[in-house]
């Protein structure tokens, strides 16, 4: 039976509320992996959790904010300097302009620029991207210029990812029908650069997601009637359910 692993590395927003690292997912089947976004915690949550640079071949970013791509320096000075933790050339994947973005920070932050033979970058097109891990589309969001949710097919199943938005029409047509929406959902109650858990369940009707996960995720009250993203859980997705198994 086809099967995605999520694992949650960071499950928080950029200032760590609640003790949350920053937003990083790891999808995988197959023996291949993605990295969605890369907060700035990213590393030492990969530590923590007894995750290599083995398990993914790709990380895809939703927008050029520090806790979602903040942590790719640490990674490229790393593998600049140990090569041999990869199993091939990392792809680094955004949403326009991505080199210029990543290698800015990296040098500000006093590091070198990633190796070309170890970091390899591209920019998402506008008709899509497939490789080997899957097929992928993408829609604007409402946060960044240019900031991107992700429709990401694979092992036969579809998952749509918000990154961060505030609520907007969107969003229900990415999770037109996926199996799971992971959606930033950052408070219980108000509205701003980010959806709340009222909104949500407020538009609950527009989507048609079989499962939701809420991440970016501050405070959503005691009572949240959705799934909420966790640090370290690992989470199995399948034809016939989503669930936590650690």
């Amino acid at each position: 039976m086809a099967e995605l692993k999520i694992t949650i590395l960071g499950s928080g927003d950029y200032c760590n509320h609640g003790g949350r690292a920053q937003q990083a997912l790891l999808l995988e089947h197959g023996g291949e992996g993605l990295l969605l976004d890369c907060g700035a915690n990213t590393k030492a949550q990969m530590e923590k959790l007894s995750i290599g640079y083995d398990r993914f071949q790709r990380v895809l970013i939703t927008h050029y904010h520090g806790d979602h791509f903040g942590g790719l320096p640490y990674m490229i000075a790393e593998l600049n300097n140990n090569p041999a933790l990869l199993k091939g050339p990392l792809k680094i994947i955004g949403p326009g302009t991505t080199k210029e973005h990543v290698e800015a920070l990296t040098l500000a932050m006093g590091y070198g620029a990633g190796d070309p033979a170890v970091i390899k970058y591209e920019d998402f097109p506008p008709q899509g991207y497939s490789d080997t891990f899957g097929a992928i589309s993408a829609l604007p969001m409402l946060h960044r210029p240019e900031s991107l949710g992700y429709r990401i097919t694979a092992a036969g199943l579809t998952v749509a990812i918000t990154g961060d938005t505030k609520w907007c029409e969107n969003i229900p047509l990415l999770a037109k029908n996926a199996d799971l929406l992971i959606i930033d959902v950052n408070m219980s109650q108000g509205s701003g650069p980010h959806v709340s858990l009222a909104e949500l369940m407020a538009h609950r009707a527009e989507i048609s997601a079989r499962h939701i996960l809420a991440v970016h995720i501050a405070d959503l009250g005691q009572n949240c009637p959705i799934h909420q993203a966790e640090d370290g859980s690992i989470w199995r997705l399948n034809e016939h359910e989503f669930k936590r198994f650690s």
